[in-house]
């Protein structure tokens, strides 16, 4: 699928789920219409920050030495803290700055 076609996909249902909360509102149970709406215009946000202006999704933090759920199927590049332990010569260590003494 295009990434148009996808958007406006996506865009039908985050306005269906608009209408639900409306549906809601109008029935007096304020709180779950809150929350649709609340899911809605994340949803519709998601939606729009990856097929409009096409940003991707940063890497997920996981710790040092463990996989992910994306490790082998993506091209997500590595943390950083892998090239840091595995390739130390390319990487200066800052000395901390001790605080002086008055």
């Amino acid at each position: 699928m295009r990434r148009p076609l996808v958007f406006l996909f996506g865009l039908v249902a985050a306005s269906t789920m608009l209408v639900v909360s409306v549906t809601y509102a109008l029935e007096a149970d304020y709180l779950l219409a809150a929350y649709v709406l609340v899911f809605s215009l994340g949803a519709f946000m998601v939606l729009f920050n990856r097929f409009v202006k096409e940003k991707t999704p940063r890497y997920p933090l996981a710790f040092p030495g463990e996989r992910d759920v994306y490790f082998p199927r993506t091209d997500i590049p590595r943390p950083i803290h892998d090239d840091v332990r595995n390739y130390p010569e390319y990487f200066k260590r800052v000395e901390e700055k001790k605080p002086e003494e008055s």
